[in-house]
């Protein structure tokens, strides 16, 4: 098939929307990014301007005192000429060459600097008026007489430069006129004299004078006293009116207030900005593309790669674009809607064919074939089984027992017969069952356990799944031969447990061969009974409880005959009776148990029944009990006898000549009966569990002390160092000198 083609849909597809939107998004933060860079760059240029208004002003105030300053430095060169304080100190208008002279230094200091219109020296105590344009008179009969007084007031609101260590001088305005006043000698009634000095407002406040021209271009300024009356700016005062100043200065020399007028309102232009940023933000944009294009191929790759390979597997017109698909997704929704539909039909199919499948797998596992873990766990997997690896398994054999003469279609209709009666016994809290068959003759029944199932449990399914075969074949007129196989932890294992049923189904079938020629040589006589009798309590000594339980079986199909008369059924049956109940006494001597039940009634209940078939139904009861209660007392014996196997292997386990006989000898048994229960008990043999021990015991050593290794070795029960680092790493997976740092770490 052709792969997905998604140029007609282009626009659509997923790589083109990841690529916008991915594309959109680093716009966005761009686009935030130089606002951003705009707001602190406005912000910048706004704190500059602020610094360079500040910069004017100070520079602008400076100027104007330093002026001021030099003109109260000339006054006082001006006051401490000789004529000028002689006039001051001996006033009067007689002396022609003195008034000549203090005129003269007036004009002089009136001509010399560009920021006096005019000077006045006024003498308070006869009140004569000198000016530097050669006037000489009183004040009273000056023309401008007022405009000297207001000079002269100390209180006025328009008065300027108060301060105590200039209180002789002072700046004094009176309408549109500014005067620098000095006084100077002065006596207890206040100053002698007074230096009156008309001051050129134009140049002193020229920034022309005092600053570049391009230093103010773009500024006002604006000079006012407290009250905030302007007497003097750079442009007409009433346009001032109403606007807010961007810097207002009080001057530490004379107290104006000098404030600064923009203009025009300095902005930080957009356009300015964009001209400056636009290259860099082009450039960021073209590397913001470049890095979506790689970032989207990045995130597409494994879109393209899974669409590409479903394109190319695909064998179903389904998986086809379809007219509704707009995308990659689209596709892949419609590929994923077509696979569980395949999934489900394959699933359906498995369902169907589970059952041959796990026939082919277990025949195979019968047969011999080894499977990996891995590969049975992926067969099971894929046959999605209820059967599961590690898990306790149990092969039962159910055979046919049929004439010879029984055709081939008669022989199949039977081992059907069984099959059905084998699922149809078999209950499903006991776990999962798969019957294979053989000739036609014998069921192979595959048990898989529940995990919580205990072996009691589980035999005591056995005995009730064994019951209700044999009663429903007896109902059916087949007979049939029942034969259980050990029980096993892994499915690789049931062909040990297959072998193991085999064997005791031959060993069933070879005694009632053996038992039919008895009876065909013997016809059944009281003394054949009287030895099957003894066979039967030689397997309760033993705890053989499944082979005892067969000899019983037998027993009853050979006492409960045609051969016997009732009288004769009662005496066998006593006899029967008399080896339970002789087990049952033995074991509570055996455990001092004060409880001794009466089995008298037993017998007499024997002797009362007058029916063959009632009695054989009461024997079959109360011989299920005894059996029960003498399995459970097996079984708490082999309990016994495996804590004591324990209790001596945890106080010899340092003994590294200890075995398996010496242990047997220890709790009273034979070596081979311990083995059989150990195993069958403990999943693992008498060995195993010592060295598992011993390498519990060497960890804790380890762990625990400094004891040198092959110390450790040899308190562990191991003969040789290197058998105790052979153990050790295969129990561990370590050895014990990394096994001990580990540790050390932890």
């Amino acid at each position: 098939m052709k792969y997905f083609d998604f140029s007609p849909i282009r626009r659509k597809n997923v790589f083109t929307k990841n690529f916008c939107l991915i594309l959109l998004l680093v716009f966005t933060l761009l686009s935030l990014f130089s606002i951003y860079i705009y707001h602190i760059s406005s912000s910048a240029f706004s704190r500059q301007q602020s610094l360079t208004d500040e910069a004017v002003l100070n520079q602008y105030i400076e100027a104007v005192d330093d002026t001021l300053h030099f003109i109260d430095q000339l006054a006082a060169t001006t006051a401490s000429n000789s004529d000028i304080i002689n006039t001051v100190i001996l006033p009067g208008l007689d002396n022609q060459q003195r008034n000549f002279s203090v005129i003269s230094n007036l004009k002089a200091l009136s001509n010399d600097n560009a920021y006096i219109d005019n000077v006045f020296l006024y003498e308070h105590s006869k009140g004569c008026l000198f000016s530097s344009d050669s006037t000489m008179t009183a004040l009273n009969s000056y023309s401008r007489s007022g405009m000297i007084r207001a000079a002269l007031t100390n209180n006025s609101q328009d008065t300027f430069m108060q301060e105590a260590n200039r209180s002789h001088s002072r700046l004094v305005q009176d309408g549109q006129q500014l005067y620098f006043v000095y006084d100077f000698i002065y006596s207890n009634d206040g100053p002698l004299g007074t230096l009156i000095i008309v001051l050129n407002k134009d140049n002193l406040f020229s920034a022309n004078n005092m600053l570049a021209s391009s230093a103010l271009k773009n500024y006002n300024i604006a000079v006012s006293n407290d009250n905030g009356r302007i007497f003097f700016c750079t442009t007409d005062a009433n346009t001032m009116s109403g606007l807010l100043p961007r810097l207002t200065t009080i001057s530490r020399l004379t107290l104006c207030n000098y404030s600064l007028y923009a203009k025009e309102t300095p902005l930080f232009s957009v356009i300015d900005f964009g001209r400056e940023f636009l290259p860099i933000f082009i450039g960021l944009l073209l590397i913001s593309l470049l890095i979506t294009f790689l970032i989207t191929r990045k995130t597409y790759a494994p879109i393209k790669s899974l669409t590409e390979l479903v394109g190319s597997a695909a064998t179903s017109t389904a998986f086809s674009p379809a007219e509704n698909d707009a995308n990659e997704f689209d596709y892949l929704t419609t590929a994923y809607q077509q696979l569980i539909t395949d999934q489900n039909i394959a699933a359906d199919l498995i369902s169907r064919t589970r059952p041959e499948l796990e026939q082919k797998l277990f025949s195979n596992l019968l047969n011999g074939t080894e499977y990996s873990s891995e590969e049975l766990e992926r067969h099971l997997t894929a046959m999605k089984s209820e059967f599961c690896i590690e898990e306790k398994y149990q092969i039962i054999l159910v055979q046919l027992e049929s004439p010879d003469s029984l055709d081939d279609l008669s022989l199949h209709i039977c081992n059907q017969a069984v099959q059905q009666m084998c699922r149809q016994e078999f209950h499903p809290e006991w776990g999962n069952l798969q019957i294979l068959s053989r000739e036609n003759r014998t069921c192979i029944l595959i048990i898989q356990y529940p995990a919580d199932a205990s072996i009691a449990q589980i035999k005591r399914y056995i005995r009730s799944y064994q019951q209700a075969l044999e009663k429903q074949a007896d109902l059916s007129n087949i007979k049939i031969v029942f034969a259980a196989g050990k029980i096993y932890y892994h499915i690789a294992d049931i062909r040990l447990s297959w072998q193991d049923a085999k064997e005791q189904l031959h060993s069933i079938l070879y005694y009632e061969e053996d038992t039919a020629d008895q009876q065909t040589a013997h016809s059944i006589s009281e003394s054949y009974i009287a030895s099957q009798i003894s066979q039967l309590n030689a397997s309760l000594s033993k705890g053989a409880m499944a082979v005892a339980q067969s000899r019983l079986d037998q027993l009853m199909k050979n006492i409960f005959t045609d051969r016997w008369t009732l009288p004769e059924i009662q005496k066998l049956c006593s006899q029967l009776l008399d080896i339970f109940v002789e087990r049952e006494l033995t074991w509570q001597a055996e455990n001092d148990d004060g409880e001794n039940p009466a089995y008298t009634p037993l017998y007499r209940q024997i002797q009362q029944h007058t029916s063959i078939r009632d009695l054989k139904t009461f024997m079959e009861t109360i011989l299920h009990s005894f059996m029960e209660t003498l399995t459970a007392e097996s079984q708490k014996k082999q309990n016994r006898l495996i804590a004591r196997a324990k209790e001596y292997i945890a106080a010899n386990y340092s003994n590294c000549s200890l075995s398996i006989n010496e242990i047997a000898q220890d709790v009273g048994c034979s070596p081979s009966y311990l083995s059989n229960i150990f195993t069958e008990y403990n999943h693992e043999n008498l060995v195993a569990y010592l060295n598992h021990y011993r390498i519990h015991m060497a960890k804790e050593l380890l762990s625990g002390s400094q004891i040198l290794i092959r110390d450790v070795g040899y308190k562990t029960g191991f003969n040789t160092i290197q058998n105790f680092n052979r153990v050790f790493k295969k129990e561990t997976g370590m050895t014990p000198n990394e096994y001990r740092k580990k540790a050390q770490k932890l």
